[in-house]
């Protein structure tokens, strides 16, 4: 998958970034998005490599970490509650989901 550059906030896991860009762009991106100045947690970083490691091997079922939606409109939030909901291993279509958010 490339690197993977991870952000989280005191309440869990807000951003992924997937892909090869470099680690000061990817700074630089999050001060733009968040108005803040990034703070390296290794503590953090193992855990979050560590988990989506054991989750993207298929040795673990659940995200490694809360996920906090920090942006997104109600009906974003509405979608991305949904899927949170499909249970591990398993497939939904586009109709299903819209059906079950009645959009």
């Amino acid at each position: 998958m490339g690197k993977i550059h991870a952000v989280s906030t005191s309440l869990g896991l807000c951003r992924l970034i997937i892909g090869e860009i470099d680690e000061s762009e990817f700074l630089r991106r999050i001060e733009a998005e968040f108005r803040v100045r990034p703070v390296k947690s290794k503590k953090l970083l193992f855990q979050t490599r560590h988990g989506l490691d054991r989750y993207l091997s298929g040795r673990s079922r659940s995200i490694p970490a809360p996920v906090e939606f920090l942006h997104g409109t109600p009906f974003d939030r509405k979608v991305w509650d949904t899927l949170s909901r499909i249970p591990y291993g398993q497939t939904r279509s586009y109709a299903w989901v819209a059906r079950r958010i009645g959009r």
